[in-house]
């Protein structure tokens, strides 16, 4: 599978990674600025917790698979977090 957005994303400035419960994320706060994950497995909620940004997409995605996210899994979650704003390139904030 291959990506076909930005080389390298990040969580969007001033929106933390919250973990709302045992099995679920919560990428920024407040009605309209939050978008939450859930399910996955806990090797995807420990990448995204530990995730920096800044970081190739592929080498977030390698580093993924290596523990046990299956990758269409993991295009689905960036995919769908950055359609919602919760994921931005991180050219656009240097």
């Amino acid at each position: 599978m291959t990506y076909a957005g930005p080389r390298s994303l990040r969580p969007r400035p001033h929106h933390p990674v919250l973990r709302r419960s045992a099995d679920a994320l919560q990428f920024g706060v407040g009605p309209g600025g939050s978008v939450e994950v859930s399910g996955g497995g806990p090797a995807l909620r420990r990448l995204l917790l530990r995730w920096h940004g800044g970081q190739p997409v592929h080498e977030v995605v390698e580093h993924a698979i290596a523990d046990g996210v299956e990758e269409p899994l993991v295009h689905s979650v960036l995919a769908q977090l950055r359609a919602a704003g919760a994921l931005v390139d991180a050219a656009d904030q240097d």
